[in-house]
């Protein structure tokens, strides 16, 4: 759970930073436009995770659950997979490639999460993927950097 409660500061944090940007309007976006709309989705989407831990907590043992464990590296492995990837994700970015990374941190993340089939992790990350490189790329005119597949193509 403590999983779920980092996440959702975290979020936060990045919610109130996105907030400081000037929004603008729908139909003339600003710079902190689809960064707040990145922190919304964040917040609520960790919110349901926490509020879901908890209530699966609670029926599991039936007893009131901690919101906050002791810190201890076996109780938060998750956790610090969880960060660990994201730091190997910002460093590998460019050198690998937006596509090869978003898969490759797509992929990790959802084993992390608890996702068994190697079919279902394979789809999310080609998924996500493809729907991050048509946003960036066809929508707001992005170009994720191509790292090692610009030796292939």
């Amino acid at each position: 759970m403590l999983f779920e409660v980092s996440t959702l500061l975290v979020c936060v944090f990045y919610l109130y930073h996105a907030l400081q940007m000037p929004v603008g309007t729908m139909s003339d976006t600003g710079p902190g436009f689809f960064p707040v709309l990145l922190g919304v989705l964040g917040v609520t989407i960790s919110a349901t995770l926490l509020v879901a831990a908890i209530s699966r907590r609670r029926s599991i043992s039936g007893e009131k659950p901690k919101l906050l464990p002791s810190f201890d590296f076996g109780g938060n492995r998750d956790l610090i997979l969880y960060v660990g990837t994201l730091v190997v994700f910002v460093l590998a970015f460019e050198a690998l490639g937006g596509i090869i990374a978003i898969f490759l941190v797509a992929v990790t993340l959802a084993r992390i999460c608890g996702m068994k089939s190697w079919v279902g992790i394979s789809v999310l990350g080609v998924l996500t993927t493809t729907a991050l490189y048509v946003v960036f790329d066809t929508a707001f005119k992005i170009s994720m950097p191509s790292g090692v597949l610009r030796m292939i193509w």
